[in-house]
């Protein structure tokens, strides 16, 4: 069943629907304490049917195409006990064409992602040969597209490539963790490679200069790159931003829009436009075209992330932020 009869069955059923398809391929290639570990072919594919039946939810998924037929019936009795919807399906609507699809990734194979694996780590070992390294390189290929009762239907495609180092150095009771990755929807070039070794060379070198921390009872000054402040705050100051968490009461900023709350330097933004950017992409998981989100402009609190659901329920339009699994 193609989603095109999906979508008629559904419309015939419920005040309103949408249909989301998917399907992707991958070729992960692993490497293990320095040596080759597993090489693989992974295929996935799945619909689901989300249903809105006076004024609730309901929810299916399948990853097997012979019981699409269920999924009409399923989402019927879910709506039952769903939340409230707070929503309507978005039309149909012009989207800015990204770029996200590498064709030069689909001649690549599983001996050139072994060859890039091998060359890197050999690199590696090279400045230190202690060093026990597990590594992933791989890329993957897939399709999205979405249907709703109210005439929308989008689809993309896109590649990703991806590469990552984890090195670990053990000397009596200190241990020395470095990591070092790469994502994109283009192979990397041996540029990128080098500017991969570049970071993992000078993090290797940073650890073997390491100072004690002077004694002092007052403030220490710590100084974070940007590395490692999206390692350590971003995410707990992004959940912050998160819709859900504004429409459930539980995020700490929830009345700070427009305030000035972070140093007056920093700004924050989501571009899902990015060229060659992870998160690039025309529309979001509900075919909402995407846009720039100024989260904080020059310390000042601007706006948050939105799906459809959230948006509804704290009165606001969608951002085009919507990120879904199969059954979400």
């Amino acid at each position: 069943m193609t989603c095109e009869p999906l979508i008629k069955r559904a419309k015939a059923t419920f005040d309103e629907a949408e249909v989301y398809r998917f399907d992707s391929e991958s070729f992960p290639v692993h490497f293990e304490s320095n040596k080759l570990k597993a090489i693989s072919r992974k295929g996935t594919s799945g619909v689901a049917l989300r249903g809105v039946k006076d004024g609730r939810i309901g929810l299916s998924a399948s990853t097997d195409p012979s019981r699409e037929n269920e999924l009409i019936d399923r989402v019927l009795e879910i709506s039952k006990f769903g939340s409230t919807a707070s929503f309507n399906f978005p039309e149909d609507c012009n989207h800015t064409e990204v770029n996200i699809y590498d064709d030069q990734l689909l001649t690549t194979t599983s001996n050139d992602l072994i060859t890039i694996g091998e060359n890197f780590i050999d690199k590696v070992l090279q400045l230190s040969p202690q060093l026990v390294c597990d590594s992933g390189i791989g890329w993957s290929k897939g399709t999205k597209k979405i249907f709703n009762t109210t005439g929308l239907y989008k689809r993309y495609s896109y590649t990703q490539f991806y590469f990552y180092l984890a090195a670990k150095l053990i000397k009596e009771s200190d241990m020395l963790n470095i990591f070092v990755g790469y994502s994109s929807h283009t192979k990397a070039n041996k540029e990128d490679l080098i500017q991969i070794f570049n970071r993992f060379k000078r993090s290797l070198n940073w650890s073997s200069n390491v100072s004690s921390p002077p004694v002092s009872l007052g403030e220490i000054p710590v100084i974070f790159m940007p590395s490692g402040f999206l390692q350590t705050f971003m995410n707990p100051l992004l959940s912050g931003f998160d819709g859900k968490n504004l429409a459930n009461g539980s995020s700490p900023i929830s009345g700070d829009w427009g305030k000035k709350k972070l140093h007056e330097d920093l700004t924050i933004q989501d571009n899902p436009h990015l060229l060659n950017g992870r998160g690039t992409r025309p529309f979001d998981d509900e075919g909402v075209p995407t846009r720039m989100i100024n989260l904080v402009q020059n310390g000042i609190l601007v706006e948050p992330f939105y799906d459809l659901q959230t948006a509804g329920q704290t009165g606001n339009n969608s951002s085009g932020s919507a990120f879904r699994l199969l059954g979400s």
